[in-house]
C-alpha cells in the first residue's frame, strides 16, 4: 500500500503513476488527486501555456515538428484508432452537423479520397485480395447451390436499397470473418444489409448479446 500524499488515503501500487525519479518508482500523488491537480493548472494557467508553447513553435519549429514526426512514427496505430474513434463518435451524435459538412464538401471529401486511393493502390488491392481469401476459407465446402443463391439475394437487396434511397449499403457479417477472437463464416444466416455509416460504426464487432463469447463462432 501507498499513502497518497494529496489526499493521505492509502491506495494500492497500481492507482499510482510510474515515476523513475522517485525511490519507489512511483508518483507522490494518486492518479485521481493527479488528475485533479492538472486540470486546475490548465484552468489557471490554461491561456498563458498555450501562448509561451505557440512562441516557442515559432522560435524553433523544426524541433517541434522533429518530436511530432517521431511521435507520430511510433504511434502510428494507435493515432488512427483514435482518429477513426473521434471521427466515428461525431457521425453518431452530430449526423445533421456530418451530413451537412458532407453535403457542403462532396466535391473536396471525393477528390480527398482519390487521391488517397491513388497514393496507396498496392495497399488497397493487398486487402482486396485478403478480403476474398477470407471470403474463400469461411465458406463451408458443404455450403448447397441454394445457399448460395440466397447469399447472392442478400447483395441484391443492398443494390436494390441504394437505388431506392440513394444512401450507399452493404453487406455485413454480424459475425466478422476476422474477429479478434473468433472468425464467423460466409453464410446466409450470418449475413446482414447495413448502411454505409451502420457499417462502419459496427466495424469488426460481434452483436452485444454475444460479446463474451471468445471461441469461433460457426
Amino acid at each position: 500500500m501507498k499513502t497518497c500524499a494529496c489526499c493521505g488515503i492509502a491506495k494500492e501500487p497500481d492507482k499510482f503513476g510510474v515515476d523513475h525519479h522517485r525511490k519507489d518508482g512511483l508518483n507522490p500523488y494518486c492518479n485521481p488527486c493527479r488528475r485533479t491537480k492538472a486540470k486546475a493548472t490548465r484552468n489557471r494557467y490554461g491561456a498563458a501555456l498555450n501562448a509561451a508553447q505557440k512562441e516557442a513553435r515559432k522560435k524553433d519549429p523544426h524541433r517541434f515538428r522533429g518530436h511530432e514526426a517521431k511521435y507520430r512514427a511510433a504511434n502510428l496505430a494507435k493515432r488512427r484508432e483514435s482518429a477513426r474513434i473521434y471521427s466515428q463518435n461525431r457521425r453518431l451524435l452530430n449526423p445533421e452537423e456530418a451530413a451537412a459538412y458532407r453535403a457542403v464538401n462532396r466535391l473536396a471529401i471525393r477528390e480527398k479520397s482519390r487521391s488517397y486511393y491513388r497514393r496507396n493502390v498496392p495497399a488497397y488491392r493487398a486487402r482486396d485480395k485478403q478480403r476474398f481469401r477470407l471470403e474463400k476459407l469461411a465458406t463451408p465446402k458443404w455450403l448447397s447451390a441454394i445457399r448460395f443463391a440466397q447469399m447472392e439475394e442478400f447483395y441484391e437487396i443492398a443494390a436494390a436499397r441504394e437505388v431506392q434511397t440513394g444512401i450507399k449499403h452493404h453487406v455485413d457479417h454480424m459475425f466478422p470473418l476476422s474477429g479478434i477472437t473468433f472468425h464467423g463464416l460466409h453464410v446466409p444466416w450470418n449475413l446482414q444489409v447495413l448502411t454505409h455509416e451502420q457499417n462502419r460504426a459496427k466495424s469488426n464487432r460481434i452483436p452485444l448479446e454475444y460479446a463474451h463469447l471468445t471461441w469461433s463462432v460457426l
